[in-house]
């Protein structure tokens, strides 16, 4: 799992939260990336990764939004759950961006 997002507080109590998760008798392993550019060196070292919680308001009001369209553009990568997640109010996105980057078909 990768936590992207520019608070620091965010990432502790997150891993807080799931420190003792297990799936399949394994252990969660979760990364940590502070920025948008961050989070893309990581998805370059780590092509394995399941599941990203994103910020979407970081070094810019969209640079989740930006970050998740270089995902599923970029780098391809429809396998990844995205979970888009903001502590700004007012900045959720619309739902036809969810869909946009949502590859689930669940909409």
């Amino acid at each position: 799992m990768l936590i992207v997002d520019d608070e620091a507080d965010v990432h502790q109590m997150t891993r807080v939260v799931l420190e003792n998760f297990t799936y399949e008798d394994k252990p969660l392993e979760i990364l940590n990336a502070y920025s948008a550019e961050q989070a893309k060196q990581l998805l370059v070292q780590h092509s394995n990764i399941a599941l990203i919680l994103l910020d979407v308001v970081m070094e810019t009001h969209d640079a989740g939004l930006k970050l998740a369209e270089y995902i599923r553009e970029t780098l391809k990568n429809e396998f990844v759950r995205i979970v888009l997640r903001t502590g700004q109010p007012g900045y959720a996105p619309e739902k036809e961006v969810i869909c946009k980057y949502d590859r689930s078909g669940n909409h």
